[in-house]
């Protein structure tokens, strides 16, 4: 008879051998007889494996499953198929756990009888070792559409690793939503995660260490083919996901500000291919609200820049190329 397992932590490696004993050790110091680690080792070819190896000589409660690169997406999908636990955890191979974490998560899911419980991190800069505390705007109880609203307006995060949930919400998920996506995939994936959780509780602790890589893609200057696809993508399947839904009334503003935002990062890395597609897509969003609070967000350069594109790309283009050398971007 298969012992019960009360929660599964999932972890995508890929490449990732100068932070992974730390993520581990976090990981496997606090794992009982009822949690289990599953390690996806998502084709690396540094030292990654070996290290895995290493840790399941020690450690009974580590399993790893080898496969081809597929991409994170499709690790996590695999990971899920295999657990056994109630509740699930991701967590990426360079970032890493407080002490204790597992216990409290869990324990705050079965007092709250919750689906989902979130919590607060840290981000974690490697080069000099310091921790700044990420506390986020807590509420004893979410309703989907109050989560929802602080995800999309930056007020909460939308990480897949900044909360746990039920595994039955997980097998609800339709990865060919985010299976493409090197961009805003956690963002899509968490709306469907709200969409299938009934209780969603929070922790008021951060719990996760966010370690700041110089080589992530979000500390890049430019984007590539792939991600700029990605900013097109991941708002328009969000929005997909919730205008059939009785939330859209209550969300259609802060959906536009994930549509803003995105427009608003593709500028800010500087990346002008297909700048008039984007251009356009938030300024149909823009014009689905008026709210004085959304456009007060971004600055006056940025609505100019989208009013631009809507005329015409040249016209767009120069006055980029203007706000950037006055030092506006």
């Amino acid at each position: 008879m298969l012992h019960s397992i009360d929660l599964s932590v999932i972890i995508p490696v890929y490449n990732v051998e100068k932070y992974l004993p730390h993520c581990l050790e976090s990981v496997l110091i606090q794992a009982d007889n009822n949690i289990e680690v599953i390690a996806i080792n998502d084709g690396s070819i540094d030292k990654s494996p070996e290290i895995l190896d290493q840790y399941a000589t020690q450690y009974p409660s580590l399993k790893i499953i080898n496969q081809p690169n597929q991409g994170v997406s499709a690790a996590r999908q695999k990971g899920i198929t295999v657990a056994h636990g109630k509740y699930i955890l991701f967590l990426d191979a360079d970032d890493f756990l407080e002490a204790s974490s597992l216990s409290i998560l869990y324990k705050k899911a079965i007092e709250a009888d919750a689906d989902m419980v979130l919590m607060d991190y840290y981000t974690y800069n490697p080069d000099d070792q310091k921790k700044t505390y990420i506390q986020q705007i807590s509420i004893h109880q979410y309703s989907q559409a109050s989560l929802l609203k602080q995800m999309f307006c930056a007020e909460r995060a939308w990480a897949v690793w900044s909360y746990i949930a039920k595994k039955e919400l997980h097998e609800t998920i339709k990865y060919n939503l985010v299976s493409d996506l090197s961009i805003g995939e956690d963002a899509v994936y968490t709306t469907q995660i709200v969409l299938a959780a009934h209780k969603i509780t929070s922790i008021n602790k951060p719990l996760i260490n966010y370690v700041s890589r110089p080589d992530s893609v979000t500390q890049q200057k430019n984007i590539s083919d792939r991600q700029f696809s990605s900013y097109l993508k991941f708002p328009q399947r969000i929005y997909d996901l919730l205008y059939p839904s009785y939330l859209y009334p209550e969300l259609k503003e802060s959906i536009a500000y994930v549509f803003l935002r995105a427009c608003y990062e593709t500028f800010y890395f500087h990346h002008f291919k297909n700048a008039a597609t984007i251009a356009r897509l938030a300024y149909r969003q823009q014009q689905v609200i008026k709210s004085k609070k959304l456009l007060n967000n971004f600055g006056k350069w940025f609505y100019k820049a989208i009013r631009y594109y809507h005329i015409h790309p040249f016209l767009g283009n120069l006055y980029i190329k203007k706000c950037l050398k006055r030092g506006k971007i």
